[in-house]
């Protein structure tokens, strides 16, 4: 989703890049496109971070993280699938599910 976002994020670039120097100038044309590479720079480094920092479930915690914007723990004694439903016995024995 945030690829799709980055791709759109790209063209628009492209695209104002050229209506602004036809429009007003190259000055308002490099300004605009530095701010536009800061927010592509954003979006491909908040891309990244969803890899590097995956949720986590562990026999004790349960860590949900979208990249670098939120993260949540919360404690097993609280999730539902542990003391309702039972946890797999791979994940019990305190092996983390996160795939590289």
């Amino acid at each position: 989703m945030i690829g799709v976002l980055l791709g759109i994020a790209v063209v628009e670039m492209l695209v104002v890049h050229l209506v602004l120097v036809a429009a007003f100038g190259w000055t308002v044309a490099i300004l605009v496109g530095v701010v536009d590479v800061a927010a592509v720079l954003d979006l491909t480094l908040l891309l990244r971070s969803f890899k590097r920092l995956p949720v986590v479930l562990t026999a004790d915690v349960l860590m949900m993280r979208t990249g670098f914007l939120k993260s949540l723990t919360v404690p097993s004694r609280r999730s539902p699938g542990k003391a309702g439903l039972g946890m797999p016995p791979h994940l019990s024995s305190g092996a983390s599910s996160t795939s590289h």
